[in-house]
């Protein structure tokens, strides 16, 4: 007998009442499972991810009471990867013109690179030499503030970082910004007044200022996944070199605003310390050790690990159970099928088929009914998880913070792999118990 008319047979046996009955369950159970995956995968990889890109759950500032001789004995402590400046961890704010829109100025926050692998670059190439730079692939250039001072993100103001590649962006100093403010004789309680005086302090203090300014051009060479950092998607990359030789011209880091409203920032030897080590997992033995040797320590960002735990074990239950559940049913299924078709199977063996084609006709009929099971429990759980991405704000890879759910895929391949290996197995054991019995025996009646 063909393998093509083996074939045949068991494609004419996927309509019975009992197949799509199994063939519902299976699918309930699968998009169950594969949802459960997602999640686990969810927790799993953002973990694993936090621990490599997210700098900050790895960074632990220590409070400047101390001499550098004192700061530079940190680097004796094991698992100590980076002892830098705290300057590094502040972000500087910038006006960028080049992503002046109609609603939002351009606005950025600079930052240096001082773990050269703690961002994951997605297109271009990560910094190499002086002036240049590195912005999110998802970029958000404007701030979550409107011009009117609305705190709101406008999805239309997102841009693709990586069109951006190979052009440059030009930051302007803020050095000594002659706010109006300031000149008292260019302000007025009178509109008409103070519309003159504008224009006047325009021409005699702003214009001479710019003019005078200091700009800096950097060049975008690649973007990076913010989603692995949990950055601001108004955050940019510099290297430290560069960012020394401009965090004296920009607002931010640390410092502080004087009462005329000037900014200064805090010469080096004032700065707090940030300790970056290797893993989150070693981050409280660090500040065991840091405490120890009398220094003041606090952690930037940490993770609740009881919940990080319920958040891992919830779904990973879940999801052995409908495994079991969905083992137990195949079984049962198989198991009941064979027992109804002992008169079928009694026929096949009168007719001439031999035990191997008879257990190829069941199997292909049971893969046939678990791929279709498959492929639609697989269309559904696309249609929930994109629900799910797009109805979460938490999740949206559009907000201004991010965490990506990410697509399952090895977990949805393991189980399918193993799956079939079941299949394969259990449709063995069961038919070959069942086809010991002669032709006479299979064809009683029941």
């Amino acid at each position: 007998m063909k393998n093509s008319s083996i074939l045949e047979i068991s494609l004419k046996h996927l309509k019975r009442k009992e197949n799509i009955v199994y063939g519902l369950v299976f699918i309930i159970l699968v998009v169950i499972l594969f949802l459960a995956l997602s999640f686990i995968n969810l927790i799993i990889g953002y973990r694993q991810d936090s621990n490599k890109y997210d700098i900050l759950a790895r960074t632990i500032l220590v409070q400047n009471e101390h001499t550098n001789q004192d700061f530079d004995k940190i680097n004796i402590i094991k698992h100590v990867k980076i002892n830098a400046s705290e300057k590094y961890y502040y972000p500087y704010y910038v006006s960028a013109k080049e992503f002046d829109v109609k609603n939002s100025k351009g606005h950025i926050a600079i930052k240096a690179i001082v773990e050269e692998d703690s961002l994951k670059i997605v297109d271009g190439r990560n910094i190499k030499n002086d002036k240049e730079i590195l912005v999110p692939s998802i970029f958000y250039p404007h701030g979550p503030f409107t011009d009117d001072g609305k705190e709101v993100i406008i999805k239309e103001n997102f841009i693709d970082g990586k069109d951006w590649i190979g052009k440059e962006i030009i930051i302007a100093s803020s050095k000594d910004y002659p706010y109006r403010f300031l000149y008292p004789e260019y302000n007025s309680s009178n509109l008409k007044e103070e519309e003159i005086l504008r224009e006047k302090w325009e021409e005699e203090i702003l214009k001479p200022y710019l003019e005078k300014q200091k700009k800096y051009s950097y060049k975008i060479v690649g973007t990076f996944d913010s989603s692995y950092n949990m950055l601001e998607r108004n955050i940019v990359f510099v290297s430290m070199k560069d960012l020394d030789d401009i965090k004296n011209e920009i607002k931010g880091g640390t410092g502080h605003t004087e009462a005329d409203g000037t900014y200064t920032f805090n010469p080096e030897k004032y700065d707090d310390r940030m300790i970056i080590v290797d893993n989150y997992e070693n981050v409280p033995y660090v500040m065991e050790e840091l405490t120890k040797m009398g220094f003041i320590n606090s952690t930037v960002r940490s993770y609740d690990e009881i919940q990080y735990k319920l958040l891992t074990y919830v779904p990973l239950s879940i999801a052995i159970i409908v495994l079991f559940v969905a083992i137990k049913l195949m079984k049962k299924f198989i198991s009941k099928k064979y027992d109804n078709i002992h008169y079928e199977l009694g026929i096949f063996k009168a007719l001439g088929y031999n035990n191997n084609q008879i257990i190829k006709i069941e199997l292909y009929e049971n893969i046939a009914i678990t791929i279709i099971g498959i492929i639609i429990s697989f269309i559904l759980f696309l249609i929930a998880f994109n629900v799910i991405i797009n109805v979460v704000p938490t999740f949206i890879e559009t907000e201004y913070y991010s965490v990506t759910i990410r697509m399952p895929y090895l977990y949805i391949s393991i189980f399918i792999v193993l799956i079939f290996l079941y299949i394969i197995y259990i449709n063995k054991r069961i038919s070959e118990k069942h086809l010991k019995q002669n032709t006479c025996e299979l064809l009683k009646e029941y």
